[in-house]
């Protein structure tokens, strides 16, 4: 009986070693948020994050991806606003600047806000558009968070590497870029880093 009694605390003790070393082990893993992408993103940016079809459904973009590691410009439009077609062109020249630059950190995508996605995508395909362009039917999701309906359209948003805004433009000049690189650039050298493009003022 001595005997059982021995063995049967000493198995209990194993146990309770065992325990205790699980949950010292699990502990530290389950409370911390270390190579969670989305921890590292600004607390705000859920407000502002997106997931879009491109105009042909057959490619969903969810900001949040896109954001990390990347800065990224944002510019809402439409088939169907004047002051978009005189803006569209700077973005696409601004889109073949990053392209010949092989500047891989600034990401660009427009977001295009009619009912249907037939009309940017002409408009899209005769200019030669080549960035990337997401549909959002009538801003549904959008534009709340964007204050599109206060603000209207073209508008820019653009967001640095953690999903903190660090610019916005309503309207369209033709410093459109140059306000737009400007911004990230202060960005970079804010943070130790090194202009990826100083001037980029676009010939008319």
């Amino acid at each position: 009986m001595k005997t059982t009694r021995i063995l049967r605390g000493a198995a209990a003790f194993v146990l309770a070693m065992a325990s205790a070393l699980l949950f010292t082990a699990s502990a530290p893993f389950a409370q911390s948020d270390e190579g969670d992408p989305e921890s590292e993103l600004s607390p705000d940016f859920e407000h502002y994050d997106f997931t879009l079809k491109s105009l042909d459904g057959k490619t969903k973009v969810h900001l949040a991806d896109l954001i990390k590691d990347n800065y990224t410009v944002i510019m809402f439009w439409s088939a169907n606003c004047p002051v978009c077609d005189f803006a569209m062109p700077y973005v696409s020249a601004y889109n073949e600047f990053l392209v010949e630059r092989a500047i891989r950190d600034i990401k660009l995508i427009t977001v295009a806000l009619d009912a249907r996605p037939d009309d940017p995508l002409e408009i899209a395909v005769a200019c030669g558009y080549g960035f990337e362009i997401l549909h959002d039917p009538m801003g549904r999701d959008t534009k709340k968070a964007y204050l599109l309906e206060k603000k209207g359209i073209p508008a820019c948003y653009v967001f640095n590497k953690n999903g903190y805004i660090i610019t916005t433009i309503y309207g369209f000049d033709k410093k459109f870029t140059q306000d737009v690189q400007d911004a990230i650039n202060a960005d970079r050298q804010s943070q130790g880093g090194h202009d990826s493009a100083p001037n980029i003022i676009l010939e008319d």
